[in-house]
């Protein structure tokens, strides 16, 4: 007996069975966001492939080889590291996933493909993706991600903005004992958030300062020793990273 909210998944594999020989099929049953996908209606095995979700049908058609499962972005960043862009995205899960398109723009408008990062196919735990954009010229920078299905069909992602940084740094970026400190040339307004982002573009940790002012601080303690990327992000659209060592 499987009762499940309205954002959950039952997935049969290619290959796999449900059966309920001998079962109580008028209790023993499937159901999702209060829906029946899977009772005495059904027959006693289904064969997968199949689908159940909030978009299939109601048993005996609650399991559908058509129905969609969706694949689920659980981040998407885009980080300035001098000339380079580190892009960083995960998921939570995929099914029929065929690639990411990493697309840029310099005007917001025309986009063009700068690399194809292929995926899971399927999948239901999580997955991390990076990818660098070396020597980035621009002031101001676009990005957004083209995820493409095996059958062809897309989706696409928020858009980033980069922006350069045309004069000196307006923070410092540095590690000691154990905190991350970032000193800011000028008093700062609204809200400031550090994220901390480790080699494989995996989010670590998230903070967010209300009037941050000239100076925050970010507690690393067992985060484990090696090189991040600190990003540190304003509401107004700047950003700004450094790489550190912990």
């Amino acid at each position: 007996t499987m009762t499940l909210d309205n954002q959950s998944t039952v997935v049969l594999a290619s290959g796999s069975q449900l059966n309920a020989w001998g079962a109580n099929r008028t209790i023993e049953i499937i159901v999702i966001g209060g829906v029946h996908k899977f009772d005495q209606k059904n027959a006693a095995r289904i064969n997968g492939f199949g689908i159940a979700n909030k978009l299939s049908g109601v048993a005996p058609l609650g399991f559908s080889t058509n129905a969609s499962l969706p694949v689920t972005f659980s981040s998407f960043y885009a980080t300035r590291s001098n000339s380079d862009v580190l892009l960083s995205w995960s998921t939570a899960q995929e099914l029929n996933n065929n690639n990411f398109e990493i697309q840029r723009s310099t005007d917001g408008i025309n986009w063009s493909v700068i690399t194809l990062v292929m995926g899971q196919g399927n999948s239901i735990t999580p997955t991390q993706y990076s990818y660098t954009d070396k020597n980035v010229t621009a002031a101001t920078v676009y990005y957004r991600i083209r995820q493409v299905d095996i059958d062809g069909k897309f989706e696409y992602t928020d858009v980033k903005t980069v922006r350069s940084n045309e004069t000196a740094a307006v923070a410092k970026i540095y590690a000691a004992n154990n905190m991350i400190n970032i000193e800011f040339n000028a008093a700062t307004e609204g809200t400031v958030i550090v994220r901390l982002i480790n080699a494989g573009g995996q989010l670590i940790a998230e903070q967010h300062f209300q009037q941050a002012q000239y100076r925050v601080t970010m507690n690393t303690y067992g985060k484990g020793a090696g090189l991040y990327v600190v990003q540190v992000s304003d509401s107004k659209g700047w950003s700004q990273s450094s790489k550190i060592i912990l």
